[in-house]
């Protein structure tokens, strides 16, 4: 399995054209969500679909692990700016030799490090080695449960 994730503020997908030979049954043509969303794109490949609930799981702690990794970054920017001020203050007391080193900052408001929503959704376009279309076509919904 392949995951592409892309944290993004809204996400508008549009259905262009049927892309399997039987397809899910989705009745919007346009999925469009609002928020801070985890857009998961996912590529089920030939190896994975032995056991699709255990890969289905395997993807949906990779999207947990993001979602983690995302709303901890402040945090992690913070102990981190917490270890430079001790180490420039070893500097200017003499105690090390070195240049002091410059605190980080965050680009973006601290309030945009979270996620509201999850969109998983079926991305072929990733992997040359597809899962056949009748295993692959259960592991997005099933991932989809997990996360709930």
């Amino acid at each position: 399995m392949k995951i592409l994730l892309i944290h993004s503020d809204g996400v508008e997908v549009i259905k262009n054209k049927v892309a399997t030979s039987n397809p899910q049954d989705f009745p919007e043509d346009v999925i469009k969500m609002e928020g801070l969303i985890l857009v998961a794109y996912v590529s089920v490949e030939d190896q994975d679909t032995y056991d699709t609930d255990l890969i289905s799981k395997q993807g949906a702690q990779v999207i947990e692990d993001a979602i983690i990794q995302i709303t901890n970054f402040p945090e992690k920017i913070r102990h981190k700016n917490e270890e430079i001020r001790e180490y420039n203050k070893k500097i200017e007391s003499g105690q090390i030799k070195g240049k002091p080193r410059k605190i980080l900052e965050l680009i973006k408001e601290r309030d945009t490090y979270r996620v509201d929503q999850v969109l998983v959704y079926p991305w072929a376009h990733l992997s040359k080695f597809l899962s056949n279309e009748s295993n692959a076509m259960d592991v997005c919904p099933k991932i989809a449960e997990f996360l709930k």
